[in-house]
């Protein structure tokens, strides 16, 4: 799975707050925040806002994205391990691992 497959999952992840753009559409990730390694992909995303209510329910709906999208495809084997901190700056970021 490349960046660009990446985004198009992600095209249908959506902020809680704003449920008509998704997280790609808003900017809260680009193709810069996501790093694909031999059998992991890391995704770091922004904020709406800082202290953000919904910063971990908007990386657990990523994480699940991925992983349906993996588990479908056969692609990779999807394990549950995920990290927070780290990001990409901004008012607010966080960052989470698929693999």
């Amino acid at each position: 799975m490349d960046k660009k497959e990446i985004l198009e999952v992600l095209q249908q992840v959506y902020d809680p707050d704003y449920v008509d753009r998704s997280i790609v559409d808003m900017g809260l990730v680009t193709e810069d925040d996501i790093i694909v390694k031999d059998n992991s992909i890391e995704v770091a995303y922004s904020l709406t806002a800082p202290m953000c209510p919904c910063s971990a329910a908007i990386g657990v709906m990523i994480k699940y994205a991925l992983e349906k999208k993996l588990f479908s495809t056969g692609e990779r084997e999807a394990k549950r391990r995920a990290s927070s901190g780290g990001g990409r700056g901004g008012t607010d970021s966080r960052s989470g691992t698929v693999s």
